[in-house]
């Protein structure tokens, strides 16, 4: 895209964010759905980003990730061992686990980290949850993950766990099955 000399590049996720950030400094780009841009270094400030790159951004504090937490056990209040689905690769991945874990001392629960770093790597994540005799599921939001949303959705249903997903796309996935499920 770059070589194209667009006018902008939009992306989506930090992986793609920081690719773009590498070709170029002049080319405006503008990233969707990354998590604590600042903390990643992908930019200088929130108010002011600097350079050639800024976006939309959600947060992952202690507070919301506690909030999230909060919701799930209202949903699962018998869940006290969370499997948690998780990329260490991903570039917010040490801020995302710190506001895990902060919501999951306050709330009571036990995180069973499963770690994934490629596609195939999900069989074996599976069958160490089940092996942890998780009560529930949670997923990190990653790219990776959500590449792989319909295995993660059929595991959890399959398993009959109460799962809590960070990005929608999972929602599309549970309501396409619901969909075939009624037919």
């Amino acid at each position: 895209m770059a070589r194209l000399n667009v006018d902008v590049i939009v992306t989506g996720g930090t992986h793609a964010s920081f690719a773009a950030a590498k070709v170029t400094t002049t080319i405006p780009i503008v990233f969707v759905g990354v998590a604590g841009p600042l903390e990643a270094g992908l930019v200088t400030s929130l108010a002011r980003p600097g350079g050639n790159i800024t976006g939309l951004s959600f947060d992952v504090t202690p507070e919301t990730v506690a909030k999230r937490l909060e919701l799930f056990k209202e949903v699962a209040p018998k869940a006290a061992r969370l499997g948690h689905l998780v990329n260490p690769n991903n570039p917010f991945f040490s801020l995302y686990i710190r506001s895990v874990e902060i919501g999951a001392q306050a709330f009571r629960v036990e995180l069973q980290r499963v770690e994934v770093h490629t596609p195939e790597d999900f069989d074996g994540a599976f069958m160490e949850i089940g092996r942890l005799r998780s009560d529930a599921l949670l997923v990190q939001p990653d790219v990776l993950i959500v590449s792989q949303r319909s295995r993660v959705v059929e595991f959890a249903a399959k398993n009959r766990l109460p799962a809590m997903y960070g990005a929608r796309e999972f929602v599309e996935v549970l309501l396409l099955r619901a969909d075939h499920v009624i037919q």
